[in-house]
């Protein structure tokens, strides 16, 4: 399993953050029987690993203004022509390399 290079007391508090990352440290702790600062401190030594990288909030775009912003990375023969044309309106239109006119 994914999370086998860890111990069983990790495991489960890394379950629990995949399930709901705003969980408090004492709901943790009631779920693995150790305590807010044990928890606060298993936490903090997963983060320090590199373990947990960051915590996330998915927003849904439907709900406020529609809009939604998509970064695509594409791999293309120098030589090829860009067509930019789509049925979404296009805003903005990074380049990120010198070597590419688009």
């Amino acid at each position: 399993m994914y999370l086998d290079g860890l111990d069983e007391l990790d495991q489960k508090i890394i379950r629990l953050l995949i399930e709901n990352a705003r969980i408090s440290y004492s709901d943790i702790g009631e779920e693995t029987g150790i305590s807010r600062v044990a928890v606060k401190a298993r936490i903090q030594a997963l983060e320090k690993r590199g373990v947990i990288e960051e915590y996330t909030t998915i927003i849904n775009p439907q709900k406020i203004s529609g809009a939604v912003s998509c970064y695509f990375e594409i791999e293309t023969n120098p030589v090829m022509k860009w067509n930019t044309s789509c049925t979404m309106s296009l805003i903005h239109c990074l380049a990120l390399s010198a070597a590419v006119a688009i």
